[in-house]
C-alpha cells in the first residue's frame, strides 16, 4: 500500500509530462507504416504486414464486441500498433497518451492456438476495463489531473491480479483456448503453490528470490557490517598512499642539519640555492659541500669519516690534504648518491621558486624546523601547526604531509603578501576591483585550487 501511495503522489507530481514511452518493440528506423482506420480503432502496422494486420483488424472488431460483456461499456476509439519484429509474446495498454501495442510473434510452446485472436481479446478488455474507468470519481481525477490521475486511481483501488486475472477470463470465455485452460501457463502457479503455500500475484509473476533463499536475519547483519568495515579499512589503505609523514632514509653521508643549520646557522639556501630560482630545491653538490670541508675536516673520527666520503667522491683521500681548486677538473668525481626525502608523484607538479620567492614562504613553513633533526625527514602536519611562521601566517594544516589535502589546508589559509610584490601587481589590481577590498587575499583566491596548477 506504502509503495502505491507513494507511485499515486509521483504522478501527481509529474503532470507536466504529456506522454508516457513505453515500447519494447524492434522494427528498425527504416520501416514504413500503414495504417486501417475503423470507428473503434486505428490500426498501425508495417507495410510488409499487410494481411496479418487486415486478419488482426477483423479480430479486434470481434474483440470488441465480447470484450464489452459483463461492463457495459463502449470504449473511444484506440490506437493499436502492431509490431512483428519482437522477441517476446506479449501485448500491453497504456494511459498518457491512451494507446496499445501487439506482439504478433507467438510463443514457440503456443500450440497451434491463434495468438492474434487470444491478443485481441485479451488486451481489448483492458481497453475496457480503463474505460470503465473513467466514470465517476476517475472521470474527475482525470479532468483535473488528466490520464496520471486516473492511472493513480487504477493503481491505489484494484490489485494487478484483479485486472489480469478478469482480462484471463474473458480470453478463456471468447477464444478457442485460452490461458484459462492452458496448461503449460498455470504450471507454475501450480508448482509454487504445492511448494511454497500460496504467494501474492505479483511474486508469483515476476518472481523473488527471497521465497527461495533461507535468510538469517543475524548472519546478515553481520555479513553487512563486516563488509562496511572492510570497505572502510580499504578505503583508509587505499587513502594512504603516499602518505610519508616521518619518512627518514638512511643517506650515504651522515650529514647532519642540527650542526650545519642549527650550530653553525648555515642558511638553508645556500646548500639549496636553486629553490628560490626553479621548480625543485636541489640537492648541494660536492662541490659546495667542499667549500667548507675542504678546510673543515671533523673534530672527532666519526665526523671526519663522514666528511671523508666527500673527499672520495674526488678521487682523494682526506689524510692526504692535497685538495685544490685548480685541479678540480683534472679529478676523478662521481655523484655523491642522496636519496630524496619528498618525493611527489609524477602527475603532481609543484615549484619551490613560486613558493619561496613569489609566496615568500620560509623553507621551516613546509619541512619543519630542520635546524634541530639531524638526517633530513619528512615532518608530520602535527609538528608543522607548532612553527612559529604557520602560526603567524593563520595556517594549520589537517592533512597528512605531501598529500593533496595538505596543500590545501595552506591554500585556503595562507594570505599572499602581494605589497612591494611586483609579480602580483597586475593581479592585485583586478582582486582589489573584483571584491572591494585591499587585503585578505588567500592562494585559492587568485587560482590556488585549479587543478591544472599542480596536476599535468
Amino acid at each position: 500500500m506504502l509503495i502505491r501511495c507513494f507511485t499515486f503522489i509521483f504522478l501527481l507530481t509529474t503532470l507536466g509530462l504529456s506522454a508516457q514511452i513505453y515500447n519494447l518493440g524492434q522494427n528498425p528506423a527504416s520501416t514504413k507504416w500503414s495504417q486501417i482506420k475503423t470507428d473503434e480503432f486505428q490500426l498501425i502496422f508495417p507495410n510488409d504486414f499487410q494481411e496479418k494486420a487486415q486478419e488482426l483488424a477483423n479480430l479486434l472488431a470481434y474483440a470488441n464486441e465480447k470484450a464489452r460483456l459483463t461492463l457495459n461499456t463502449k470504449p473511444r476509439k484506440i490506437s493499436i500498433i502492431l509490431q512483428n519484429n519482437t522477441t517476446v509474446d506479449n501485448g500491453f495498454v497504456t494511459l498518457a497518451p491512451k494507446r496499445s501495442e501487439f506482439y504478433a510473434t507467438p510463443s514457440q510452446e503456443n500450440d497451434g492456438v491463434d495468438w492474434l485472436k487470444k491478443l485481441a481479446v485479451h488486451e481489448y478488455r483492458h481497453v475496457i476495463q480503463f474505460e470503465k474507468f473513467e466514470q465517476g470519481v476517475g472521470k474527475a481525477l482525470k479532468l483535473v489531473f488528466g490520464e496520471q490521475g486516473m492511472g493513480a486511481l487504477i493503481l491505489l483501488t484494484t490489485p494487478l491480479w484483479m485486472i489480469e486475472g478478469d482480462a484471463v477470463i474473458v480470453e478463456t470465455q471468447h477464444t478457442e483456448r485460452g490461458r484459462g485452460e492452458y496448461g503449460p501457463f498455470l504450471r507454475e502457479f501450480k508448482a509454487q503453490i504445492m511448494e511454497m503455500d500460496s504467494l501474492s500475484y505479483e511474486k508469483a509473476s515476476f518472481g523473488s528470490f527471497k521465497n527461495y533463499v533461507t535468510i538469517n536475519r543475524n548472519k546478515i547483519i553481520i555479513g553487512f557490517v563486516l563488509f562496511v568495515s572492510l570497505m572502510y579499512l580499504v578505503y583508509n589503505l587505499m587513502m594512504g598512499v603516499g602518505v610519508v609523514e616521518k619518512y627518514q632514509p638512511d643517506q650515504p653521508i651522515a650529514f647532519s642539519h642540527e650542526i650545519h643549520a642549527g650550530l653553525n646557522g648555515v642558511d638553508c639556501n645556500y646548500c639549496h640555492s636553486s629553490a628560490k630560482n626553479s621548480a625543485h630545491s636541489g640537492v648541494p653538490s660536492a662541490n659546495v659541500c667542499m667549500n667548507c670541508h675542504a678546510v673543515v675536516k671533523g673534530g672527532d673520527d666519526e665526523a671526519k669519516n663522514e666528511i671523508g666520503k666527500i673527499w672520495k667522491s674526488f678521487g682523494l683521500d682526506i689524510e692526504t690534504d692535497d685538495f685544490d681548486w685548480n685541479k678540480v677538473d683534472t679529478y676523478n668525481q662521481t655523484p655523491i648518491e642522496w636519496v630524496r626525502v619528498h618525493n611527489l608523484p609524477d602527475h603532481a607538479y609543484f615549484n619551490h621558486a613560486q613558493h619561496v620567492t613569489v609566496g615568500g614562504l620560509e623553507c621551516q613553513q613546509c619541512h619543519g624546523n630542520m635546524q634541530e633533526k639531524t638526517v633530513g625527514q619528512v615532518a608530520t602536519a602535527e609538528e608543522l601547526n607548532k612553527i612559529d611562521y604557520n602560526i603567524k601566517d593563520g595556517i594549520e594544516f589537517d592533512h597528512p604531509t605531501l598529500t593533496m589535502g595538505w596543500c590545501i589546508d595552506c591554500h585556503r589559509q595562507k594570505e599572499v603578501n602581494m605589497e612591494e610584490n611586483d609579480y602580483y601587481t597586475e593581479m592585485h589590481k583586478n582582486l582589489k576591483e573584483k571584491h572591494g577590498t585591499e587585503e585578505g587575499f588567500t592562494v585559492d583566491m587568485i587560482g590556488g585550487l585549479e587543478c591544472g596548477k599542480c596536476h599535468y
